[in-house]
């Protein structure tokens, strides 16, 4: 149940932050750095990757965890972003003293 209502509380905290302002920065993926989406939450890093999770499992998707600590989604359609399958690489990662998660897309 503690669970349940912990996904609950972490989407409606995503949806009230849908209007986050992103901006465009790098990510190192192995080697290479690779343009990314990024996008800073004021929430506890823990929540940010329930909801995240839980999104994906709504639409019935399941992600690795890759070594370099991304959450990987190979051939998937995001309606709300693409009609046609894409990777989507996720990374939640701290923003200094504060613990302010940032979400990177790639």
């Amino acid at each position: 149940m503690f669970k349940q209502l912990a996904i609950i509380a972490g989407l409606g905290l995503l949806a009230t932050e849908i209007s986050a302002q992103a901006f465009e920065g790098k990510v190192k993926n192995g080697k290479a750095e690779e343009p990314a989406l990024v996008m800073v939450y004021n929430y506890p890093e823990t929540i940010v990757e329930n909801a995240l999770i839980a999104k994906f499992a709504d639409k019935q998707l399941t992600g690795t965890l890759t070594k370099e600590s991304f959450r990987l989604y190979p051939d998937v359609v995001v309606d709300e972003i693409s009609k046609s399958k894409l990777d989507y690489y996720f990374k939640l990662e701290g923003n200094g003293k504060k613990r302010i998660p940032k979400q990177r897309f790639i």
